[in-house]
């Protein structure tokens, strides 16, 4: 369609779109069975909530991010992907949004940006 052009200030700070996306979550079994469950979101999404005896998930809103803590048990390890997959579904994101497993202890740039916005 056709219309006006709104000046670029009138959107609003880009950080703050960004850091509002941000979804932070958490598979567990220390229960004794398998928990998926959303810790934060947006700016209280943070580095330090990350644990090495499970795995987290974060969606920093353009890319997936599957942390697998060095302590993670092996049924954590092996369905980390699966939910990672399924939640994008569930949270009706695009199919072809990027999902990467980072190894505790390996992460990149990009991971590490993610909790910086």
């Amino acid at each position: 369609g056709y219309g006006q052009v709104k000046p670029a200030i009138e959107g609003g700070e880009d950080d703050d779109i960004k850091s509002s996306g941000k979804q932070l979550y958490r598979l567990t079994d220390t229960s004794g069975t398998l928990e998926f469950k959303k810790v934060a979101t947006g700016k209280d999404v943070h580095r330090a909530l990350l644990h090495s005896n499970d795995v987290f998930i974060l969606d920093s809103g353009s890319e997936i991010f599957v942390w697998i803590g060095k302590g993670a048990s092996m049924i954590e390890k092996k369905k980390a992907m699966d939910y990672a997959k399924a939640n994008l579904v569930k949270e009706k994101k695009p199919s072809h949004l990027p999902v990467s497993r980072i190894l505790e202890g390996g992460e990149n740039e990009v991971f590490e940006h993610s909790f910086d916005f």
